[in-house]
């Protein structure tokens, strides 16, 4: 009863994750581009797109001219299933234009109201992408009638892209599964969200020179990535055992690691929102360098928490953080930033060490699936005096609660969205601090909300 429910609740926040996991790493919705759908197509003429197939090819390519009628916005190709399509040479140029800009954008259209187009990403062969739901687009839509298409398989395991393509949209590649290498044009200065998401036989890919902004969402699962060259001639990043790294702040923004143990590179200062949401290796050892670690650092680019990454441990040097039983603390506010949870699904547990004393938003949980599961029982720290904004997020779909100090913490902001402590669920207070624990529930809308109160 308590997981259905807090399934429930995930459901109907899952949009929301999903968006506020766009915010914060910088991405640009296409409900932005709803509100003012000129913001991305600025000096093209979106009012006169054009068609056109080579003779013998399989693919037929819709066309934005710029203004100036001198660049081609490919923002949509046709597939003929009648014919080879695993090979798609995208032309440098157009009807006499050099195709400079590849993928989908919201143009508000008559299949507004039937699509909700206006809240999804495309693929450029039209298929819908959703991460949230695992909609990674691998199957390519025929035809115009929205209310009665049919399908083929992604059968495309070639793409080669003009190196005068200066532009590439969010999703553009996603869920072709048969594609094993790519090699992202020099002038392409940002890699967007979901660029190749769900290209899960993905094993190499050659980055631009020009690059100076990737979303960590690009590559989420593509697990069989292995392998990124970098030019020394980029500005902003290079690669450092398997991570992207800004040469700048030292800040890790990608990580694609595999295997038993990846030791994080020594000097990295930075492990940025969603960095690790494509690192499938075991145990990560965070070093002593590490200063600062983001909000879901360590989560799926979808927001939520995976089973990828099953231990964690800390350089005795690193004078921030350290580890204690299942916790990576902060040891300067004594914040929690990673919950360790340990046992199978249906037995997962986590104990919250006694060194946390505050909850803020900025922490991430590993091993567990957190769409799938939720963590069987959290004990909260016995000296836990605070909590702020979303404090409990990470460890929110507990089944049941253990509160352990028989002082109740403060609440330091709430927000009429998000509930700020642990509902639909069973709560356990000690017996000597229930009516104070109560009172905080009720004053906070909460207690109506608990399955079952208990104490001990």
């Amino acid at each position: 009863m308590i997981k259905n429910k807090i399934k429930i609740f995930m459901a109907v926040i899952a949009s929301i994750i999903c968006m506020g996991a766009g915010m914060i790493i910088g991405t640009q919705s296409n409900a932005a581009v709803k509100n003012n759908p000129n913001s991305n197509v600025k000096g093209w003429n979106i009012s006169a797109p054009e068609r056109t197939r080579a003779p013998g090819s399989a693919f037929t390519y819709n066309v934005y001219p710029s203004t100036d009628k001198k660049s081609a916005w490919i923002y949509h190709i046709d597939v003929d299933p009648n014919m080879d399509y695993s090979t798609l040479n995208i032309p440098q140029t157009i009807n006499g234009m050099t195709v400079t800009r590849l993928g989908w954008v919201y143009v508000p259209s008559k299949n507004d109201d039937f699509l909700d187009t206006d809240e999804f990403n495309q693929t450029i062969f039209g298929a819908i992408v959703e991460q949230c739901h695992g909609a990674s687009g691998s199957y390519i839509p025929l035809g115009d009638n929205l209310r009665n298409r049919t399908y083929i398989s992604m059968s495309v395991s070639s793409i080669t892209i003009p190196n005068t393509v200066t532009q590439l949209q969010e999703s553009t590649f996603s869920g072709i599964v048969n594609l094993r290498e790519i090699t992202i044009p020099d002038g392409v200065s940002v890699i967007p969200a979901e660029l190749f998401y769900g290209c899960s036989s993905l094993e190499s890919v050659k980055l631009p020179k020009a690059l100076n902004s990737i979303d960590p969402s690009a590559f989420t699962d593509c697990h069989k990535l292995q392998n990124m060259e970098l030019s020394n001639e980029c500005q902003t990043f290079k690669i450092m055992n398997k991570s992207i790294v800004n040469k700048n702040d030292m800040s890790l923004v990608y990580c694609y690691a595999s295997g038993d143990k990846y030791n994080i590179p020594k000097g990295i200062k930075t492990l940025k929102t969603f960095s690790f949401t494509n690192c499938t290796a075991k145990n990560i050892h965070i070093p002593a360098s590490v200063k600062k670690i983001e909000q879901k650092a360590f989560h799926r680019s979808n927001g939520y928490s995976s089973r990828n990454i099953s231990n964690m441990t800390v350089s005795k040097k690193n004078k921030v953080y350290a580890k204690d039983g299942q916790t990576i603390y902060n040891k300067k506010n004594k914040t929690l930033t990673v919950a360790i949870v340990t046992g199978k699904p249906d037995e997962t547990k986590y104990v919250m060490s006694n060194k946390v004393k505050k909850l803020t938003i900025c922490q991430s949980t590993i091993n567990m699936d957190e769409w799938e599961e939720g963590i069987e029982n959290l004990y909260v720290s016995k000296n836990l005096k605070k909590v702020g904004f979303r404090g409990f997020g990470v460890v929110f779909n507990a089944h049941n609660v253990y509160y352990t100090s028989k002082k109740v913490p403060k609440l330091l902001k709430t927000n009429k969205t998000w509930s700020p402590l642990p509902i639909f669920t069973h709560i356990y207070v000690p017996k000597e601090a229930n009516a104070e624990y109560k009172k905080l529930y009720k004053k906070h809308h909460c207690l109506g909300n608990v399955d079952k109160w208990n104490t001990y």
